[in-house]
């Protein structure tokens, strides 16, 4: 969970372990500051981020200095007219004086800062402090943006999901106030570099909720890289059950028009854009596929039955549309469109459209469970989503050194 950051300027030391005890019953991880002076803290607020400022009215302008009856809040005017890099942090002005009480209330409400009087014989302040502390970091934590190196998208929050859950980055959930989506976050270390990473599922199956989550995760998260995880159809005679196939180029295979034709027939004139892969990225993932080791670790690694056939690693083309595919003679029609076609699901070209839009490089990694024909059944679905994601974790050294 993110820390609460907040600073105290107050030169009363024993105000400041009152309010310090408060701020302890404040759930999560709360960060406190506490400094004496408004130079001190002009200082620190230079350098640091903070989601909450509590100013003492009886300040003194230095370290040294005797404390003012209106210093707090000539420091908060100073702050004000100063601007710089400061990250809107809210302010409360808090005084003990009782003597300073309904004129700070007044400068406190002109300036439209909140007031807290404390006093030793009473509770009232601190079930006040306590509740507006733990309003604003509940709205804090919501806002904050957690920044990852690897941002990974599932189809399915079912088999895909929960084989990249199942590789050992140390996954947590992670939740942000407002968003549905559950995130889980992950580390990898190489060398002497470790990546962060986020693994998410979209709401539902298709190329609009694929593009939209990627969109929010590369502007919630600043990935440098996007990659796509689970299953797919392939084109029976090129590819075999658990073959992963990465795409490229990805495109959605029901861009286009239905015209008419001369003899009246109705035709399909495709008008897709393609979303090829970079070519860094796609030279790294030939490499990877070519290795002994590669298909070594990732037949280990499944103690289930396996297809018959070789398992291969295969990058060429990947045809997206709205439409769960059970008919060959569909997977055919869009052979059409590339004859080089490899492989045919529901979301890549979504992920690779959007991250592309975001200027963060995308790739989709997808292994076959099906060839979208008659004979189309679950029966391999755990395994082509095992053997996508083992696939990602042998690519994901490269990946560390292509990061860097």
């Amino acid at each position: 969970m993110s820390s609460f950051r907040i600073l105290l300027v107050d030169d009363e030391q024993a105000k400041a372990q009152l309010v310090g005890r408060v701020l302890a019953e404040v759930g999560g991880d709360v960060t406190l500051q506490h400094l004496s002076s408004a130079a001190g803290a002009r200082e620190y607020l230079s350098a640091n981020e903070v989601d909450l400022v509590l100013v003492d009215v009886n300040l003194p302008s230095s370290v040294d200095g005797a404390p003012s009856r209106n210093g707090g809040f000539q420091f908060l005017d100073m702050l004000h007219l100063e601007g710089g890099r400061m990250i809107s942090p809210e302010f409360l002005v808090v005084t003990s004086k009782d003597e300073l009480l309904e004129e700070a209330r007044v400068e406190a409400e002109r300036r439209g800062f909140g007031l807290c009087a404390i006093s030793a014989s009473s509770d009232d302040w601190r079930v006040f402090l306590k509740g507006f502390c733990e309003r604003l970091a509940k709205k804090a934590r919501s806002r904050r943006v957690t920044t990852v190196d690897v941002a990974i998208i599932t189809a399915m929050r079912g088999r895909e999901l929960e084989a990249v859950l199942k590789l050992p980055l140390g996954w947590a959930p992670m939740r942000h106030d407002g968003d549905p989506t559950r995130y889980h976050l992950g580390e990898f270390s190489y060398g002497s570099r470790t990546v962060r990473l986020v693994a998410a599922s979209c709401m539902q199956k298709g190329l609009s909720a694929a593009a939209a989550l990627t969109a929010k995760m590369a502007t919630r998260m600043a990935p440098q890289i996007v990659v796509m995880l689970g299953i797919c159809a392939g084109v029976k005679g090129k590819v075999n059950l658990g073959d992963v196939v990465i795409g490229n180029p990805t495109w959605d295979w029901g861009a286009g028009k239905h015209a008419e034709a001369d003899d009246n027939s109705v035709v399909f004139r495709t008008g897709a854009l393609q979303s090829a892969l970079a070519a860094d990225l796609s030279e790294i993932a030939s490499d990877v596929a070519e290795e002994a080791c590669t298909k070594k670790a990732i037949r280990s690694g499944w103690d289930g039955g396996v297809p018959t056939g070789d398992f291969k690693v295969h990058i060429g083309p990947m045809a997206s549309g709205a439409s769960v595919l059970a008919h060959g003679e569909v997977v055919a029609r869009i052979q059409e469109q590339n004859r080089d076609l490899l492989a045919v699901e529901m979301e890549a070209y979504g992920v690779m459209a959007a991250s592309t839009a975001c200027g963060i490089p995308g790739l989709a990694i997808k292994a076959v469970c099906d060839f979208a024909d008659a004979e189309k059944h679950d029966g391999w679905q755990d395994y082509a989503a095992y053997t996508s994601a083992a696939y990602f974790m042998q690519l994901l050294p490269r990946l560390t050194e292509w990061l860097e």
